[in-house]
């Protein structure tokens, strides 16, 4: 056997250090390089380590295409944190059968997800981060994130047992099922 693979954390860090000038991401009228991009990673990373977030950590985004979507996946994937993406276009209902089962510890969502969280009624609303209006009491906006914007964070090593993500199939023909993506 070979030597292990390293962590999709390590993985970015790596193409990060490698090229930190070459074009990351365009989205809208914005653009970022590798490296303006990781320090706003590393910003919502470091918020959510200092939040108790970290390995095992089970992060659920229901969110439209963005950037934001794209900081909230590799933030979670330097903390070895478990992702759950979630179907925007999915009923209430089907949404609400995917935090229920996952039980995801934090959701990220937009004002337009919120009615679908809410649904799941065993996630405590303290774990709901909403990114744009105003959160409903006892949920926490982007803003109230305890955010810094320090060092690079290291990113954590996963055990075993803990998936890279939870990948949901689209429940046409039944449920939603739940496939576990694994990190290697």
């Amino acid at each position: 056997m070979g030597a292990p693979l390293p962590s999709a954390g390590r993985l970015w860090r790596e193409r990060v250090a490698a090229a930190p000038d070459a074009p990351f991401l365009c989205f809208g009228d914005r653009e970022w390089t590798n490296a303006e991009f990781s320090a706003w990673v590393d910003q919502l990373a470091a918020g959510l380590r200092a939040a108790g977030v970290g390995p095992g950590t089970r992060i659920a985004v229901l969110l439209p295409n963005s950037a934001e979507l794209v900081r909230i996946h590799l933030a979670g994937m330097l903390l070895g944190a478990t992702l759950v993406p979630m179907q925007t276009k999915a009923t209430a209902v089907e949404s609400a059968y995917v935090l229920d089962h996952a039980r995801p510890q934090w959701i990220f969502t937009d004002a337009a997800g919120w009615a679908a969280a809410e649904l799941a009624g065993r996630v405590d609303r303290h774990t709901i981060v909403v990114l744009d209006g105003h959160p409903p009491a006892g949920a926490r906006a982007s803003a109230t994130l305890p955010l810094s914007s320090h060092a690079p964070v290291e990113p954590a090593e996963r055990a075993d047992t803990d998936p890279l993500a939870i990948m949901y199939t689209s429940g046409s023909t039944a449920r939603p099922k739940g496939v576990l993506l694994p990190e290697a």
